[in-house]
């Protein structure tokens, strides 16, 4: 399910970087440059290593690779894609408070920024569950 929800994270920010302007409120599409292009990639990026290392710690195939590398994917992505969310949701809810409803974001960008939330968050829990049970030696 953590997974599944970091998918649409990835693959939304990932489209919305290649300049698909899919779900996107007419004002944002207006507004978009590279600088927005990049920060959809690099969203999608980040995410892209927190599943990575979520799949490695919760796969227990930790033999394969030093067990460092998924913490290290999970602790970077998630923290990445938490903040990340909750930048773009804290701007969400600021926009709230003026009076202008037309510039308030509409449709599914908002749905983004609380799944951005969500993964962010459970995967960092799970990869502090992990580590408090398995009690890894990160050398």
């Amino acid at each position: 399910m953590i997974a599944a929800l970091g998918a649409v994270v990835v693959i939304v920010h990932l489209l919305w970087g290649l300049g698909v302007v899919w779900a996107l409120p007419h004002h944002l599409i207006e507004s978009r440059g590279l600088a927005e292009r990049l920060a959809d990639v690099a969203a999608a990026l980040f995410a892209s290593a927190a599943i990575i290392g979520f799949l490695l710690l919760s796969s227990n195939r930790l033999h394969r690779t030093p067990p460092w590398v998924p913490v290290a994917l999970a602790w970077v992505g998630s923290g990445a894609t938490f903040t990340s969310g909750a930048y773009a949701l804290a701007l969400v809810l600021a926009s709230r408070t003026g009076t202008d409803a037309s510039t308030l974001p509409l449709g599914f960008v908002p749905v983004v920024d609380v799944i951005h939330v969500v993964v962010g968050i459970a995967i960092a829990a799970t990869g502090v569950a992990h580590l408090s049970r398995s009690r890894l030696d990160l050398r």
